[in-house]
């Protein structure tokens, strides 16, 4: 049995989420391995907001005009209260049917709100992920300043504003009334990462909720934030399948549930392999 240890500080090459490591001395394995990542640890060091999940999609209308918005909001960790006051701020700039948009969380419903105090004949709608993945195909989405995005454009923003639900409602606010995302609020943007391997991984092994493959490990993230996720529950089922062959560098990437590198933002993180031939 060979037993490695990695820490993504002692790379050699790649990012701290893609490190590639140099073994030293090179592995000669003149037979089929069995291998298992143990070990891990990662820091929750995620924004509760990054550039993965930071954007939804509005339609505004008011008599004969319509504008389709995309918002935006900053990255960064929110508390439910302040993810309500920036999405307030980035409904209110922009905006062409006037008024007044709020956004408001209820603790007894665990729900935000939306209303507008706009004029009589104006109309807002949160289109919601389903939707804009099946009619995007067939419209284009204006942006705003006249650049327009395509579906393959969007495919990064499909989850719609993830901190929100990820299903918010199609609905039409009319003068002073309120919609609701059918979702709670959702302050943890990676419930789960995966290890993935281009060196380990075997083709038709393993496969993502988004048909990812080179997938060779899934830690569940349930450490609070700040603190530092560590799992030790790799089971025969996470064992890899490595065919007789030479090692001398091994890369691997820490991706999220849609296959986006996630950002540790300088946090290092670890890991164990051990290896051992099948006969």
């Amino acid at each position: 049995m060979v037993k490695l240890y990695f820490d993504s500080r002692e790379r050699v090459s790649g990012a701290n989420e893609t490190p590639t490591f140099q073994l030293k001395p090179t592995l000669d394995l003149k037979e089929d391995h069995s291998a298992l990542l143990d070990s891990v640890c990662i820091p929750n060091t995620f924004n509760t907001i990054s550039s993965s999940n930071n954007r939804f999609f509005i339609e505004e209308g008011l008599g004969a005009s319509n504008a389709f918005r995309v918002i935006s909001l900053p990255a960064g960790n929110y508390s439910v209260a302040s993810l309500a006051a920036a999405i307030e701020t980035a409904l209110n700039s922009g905006s062409i049917i006037g008024g007044s948009y709020t956004c408001t969380y209820n603790p007894i419903t665990n729900r935000l709100a939306f209303s507008n105090t706009f004029p009589s004949g104006g109309s807002f709608k949160i289109w919601e992920k389903g939707y804009l993945q099946e009619t995007l195909g067939l419209q284009l989405w204006n942006a705003g300043g006249g650049s327009q995005l395509s579906v393959g454009s969007l495919n990064d923003c499909l989850t719609t504003i993830g901190a929100v639900g990820d299903d918010v409602p199609t609905g039409v606010i009319t003068a002073n009334s309120i919609i609701s995302p059918s979702g709670a609020p959702n302050l943890i943007q990676h419930h789960n990462v995966f290890i993935h391997s281009p060196d380990l991984a075997t083709a038709g092994a393993s496969y993502g909720p988004r048909n990812q493959t080179g997938i060779v490990r899934r830690v569940i993230m349930d450490a609070p934030e700040g603190h530092i996720q560590v799992d030790r529950h790799g089971t025969s089922f996470d064992l890899i399948r490595i065919p007789a062959t030479t090692l001398s560098t091994l890369t691997f990437e820490l991706r999220g549930f849609d296959g986006a590198l996630v950002d540790l933002h300088g946090a290092p993180w670890s890991f164990s392999m051990c290896m051992y031939p099948d006969n």
